[in-house]
């Protein structure tokens, strides 16, 4: 049997042959994936009983280059029984598990961005850079430039009052962070996305509409 695990941003996805199982716990900045995957398995292990001999672990922040396996091999032996652990970039995850072997190119936005391509068993990435240096229009992004808005309406130095309101919840979990550059802004810059492409459909700001438009370019 195989386990699959698929570690991102916003969350993990864990498949086995006859279940799964989702958790909120995702890999934020600065974090090692190995003790963000324990974390998972953990809690997977509070509800299930599961046993591999193969786990195949997608992972988020590798930007391409596979890490050293071992670590996941002893944590997937621990909690798993695992004999064997595959390990692969989530960007090339996608593309194999949207396109299999054919030629072509998968496009994956979600907290990041990135877009792989395959062609005749060769393979290149565009941005998959990071929220620091890429990850353009991706759900950090996105966040990140609605809460600049909105904390620059409330310092006097942006007009968007309806931007500021709209995201009230979001500037009072900023008020309460400890770090503004720690693990819990990035994670607020993120969640913070879901509720601008709510403020854009219901035509709350034009901030949020120019926000949104760049987003679909």
């Amino acid at each position: 049997m195989v386990l699959a695990v698929d570690l991102g941003q916003s969350g993990t996805r864990v498949r086995w042959v006859d279940g799964h199982f989702e958790s909120s716990r995702a890999k934020r900045a600065m974090e090692s994936p190995v003790e963000v995957l324990r974390d998972v398995f953990d809690e997977l292990a509070d509800v299930y009983d599961v046993r591999s001999d193969l786990v195949a672990l997608s992972l988020t922040g590798v930007y391409g280059q596979v890490p050293d396996p071992q670590p996941y091999g002893l944590l997937a032996a621990e909690y798993f029984g695992a004999k064997d652990v595959a390990v692969i970039d989530d960007g090339l995850a996608g593309l194999i598990g949207a396109l299999g072997t054919q030629d072509g190119v998968a496009l994956s936005v979600g907290s990041g961005v990135v877009a792989v391509a395959g062609r005749q068993g060769k393979f290149s990435h565009s941005d998959g850079l990071g929220y620091v240096f890429g990850d353009i229009g991706g759900g950090f992004w996105l966040g990140k430039h609605a809460l600049e808005k909105a904390l620059a309406t409330r310092q006097g130095r942006e007009d968007d009052a309806e931007l500021l309101r709209f995201l009230q919840d979001e500037i009072h979990q900023f008020d309460q962070l400890e770090s503004l550059t720690g693990p819990e802004a990035h994670w607020l810059c993120i969640i913070t996305a879901k509720r601008l492409l709510e403020a854009a459909e219901n035509h709350v700001s034009e901030s949020c509409r120019v926000l949104w438009r760049l987003n679909h370019f």
